[in-house]
Parts: C-alpha cells; sequence; structure tokens
C-alpha cells in the first residue's frame, strides 16, 4: 500500500509540472511579425501570417509583445 501511495505522489508531480508548463507554454504565445512585401511590424497571437517573418516570439501578453516592438523599432 505504501510503495502505490508513494508511486501514485510521484505521478501526480510530474502530472502537474506538465499541466504547469503546458500552460505557461500556451499563455506565451504572442508573437511579433514583419511582413516580407510591405515593412509593417504586426502583432499577432497563436500563429503566424503568411509572408510574414517573425521578429521576436513567446511574449506573455499583447502589451509585452508591443513594449518590445516600441524599444525596437520607435517611430
Amino acid at each position: 500500500m505504501k510503495k502505490t501511495i508513494i508511486l501514485f505522489c510521484v505521478i501526480s508531480l510530474v502530472f502537474s509540472a506538465v499541466l504547469v508548463s503546458t500552460a505557461q507554454a500556451k499563455s506565451s504565445n504572442w508573437k511579433v511579425l514583419c511582413d516580407n512585401r510591405t515593412g509593417e511590424i504586426t502583432l499577432t497571437k497563436d500563429f503566424a501570417l503568411p509572408h510574414h517573418s517573425i521578429l521576436k516570439q513567446s511574449f506573455t501578453s499583447e502589451p509585452a509583445a508591443r513594449a518590445w516592438v516600441d524599444k525596437n523599432y520607435p517611430n
């Protein structure tokens, strides 16, 4: 019985770690893209657009991505 409980705790711990890292990965889905044809910078969530290059990715929020753009590509 004791081995079963310990095994269950280890499995639960690993499962919890996977859930946390998955949630973190899903929350880091904002990207800064550059239109290859016009040079226009675009922010997007979850996907890349055709004819665009990813300049930077894995931002946790739109304001974080926008702040990066403002710092690196001022008007």
